[in-house]
């Protein structure tokens, strides 16, 4: 960490004197997680990659880990693709009201995560996506709040969902900007630290659905659902995605 610390008060001068913002040396574990959040493969020294190895953020894994060297997998050469959407998704845009979202709401119209979060909720943008696209048997499904925090991360909304065996599940969705990219570890680990505390409290849950929500356009919303934790993790596999297009258009959501 010194190395870090010693890197990042070298390279401060040259930040200030292309009139960008300086990095803060007082928290080099932030260094490593935003290496593997923003633009992992555009910074990974080629040599690395050359030699087999990538790396990953390591939260969670044992106290104080941030960030963690992995070795590429047989065949892979390069970094896995970022979670985008595919063809099937950009050919078939789901189409939402946005008119029963008073005007004094959409007037507060922001960019940050927590605006789309709210924005979600209150047009039923995850409800949508379940009626529409998922394949998952949903029966009936139940907002619950925003910004939960918790020891391994954040949820930036949670709902609940009934099955249609009448199994109740809780869903852990993270709310991405149209700048930030949908990091998978850190969905993966948000919903696992949802399931542990709501079975600490013995809620009888059968599990969690890890889902994120990004903003890819103009009033255009990337919802993706993966595969679900039932105790033992979410292996991060895409198993439905939609685009939700919101009409009129709502401020803060480009």
């Amino acid at each position: 960490m010194d190395e870090v610390v010693a890197a990042i008060e070298a390279t401060n001068p040259l930040l200030i004197d292309a009139g960008k913002r300086p990095l803060s040396p007082r928290n080099p574990a932030n260094f490593w997680k935003d290496l593997t959040r923003n633009n992992l493969e555009g910074l990974w020294p080629q040599s690395l990659l050359e030699r087999g190895w990538t790396g990953k953020d390591a939260i969670g894994d044992g106290e104080g880990a941030c960030f963690r060297f992995v070795l590429l997998s047989d065949g892979q050469v390069a970094f896995r693709a970022d979670v985008a959407p595919s063809e099937e998704a950009l050919a078939n845009v789901i189409v939402l009201e946005s008119l029963s979202m008073p005007l004094a709401m959409k007037a507060l119209g922001r960019t940050d995560e927590n605006w789309l979060a709210q924005v979600g909720a209150r047009l039923r943008v995850v409800e949508t996506h379940f009626a529409a696209v998922s394949e998952f048997g949903a029966a009936e499904m139940t907002f619950l709040q925003t910004g939960i925090k918790m020891g391994q991360g954040e949820v930036d909304a949670a709902y609940s969902l009934l099955d249609v065996d009448g199994g109740h599940w809780l869903l852990a969705v993270e709310a991405k900007g149209k700048r930030d990219k949908i990091h998978v570890p850190q969905i993966i680990r948000s919903a696992a630290s949802l399931l542990a505390q709501v079975r600490e409290r013995e809620q009888d849950v059968v599990g969690v659905l890890p889902m994120a929500m990004k903003v890819i356009g103009p009033s255009r919303i990337y919802v993706v659902e993966f595969d679900p934790d039932l105790g033992a993790g979410s292996t991060g596999t895409i198993v439905a995605e939609s685009i939700i297009e919101l009409r009129p258009e709502v401020p803060g959501i480009a």
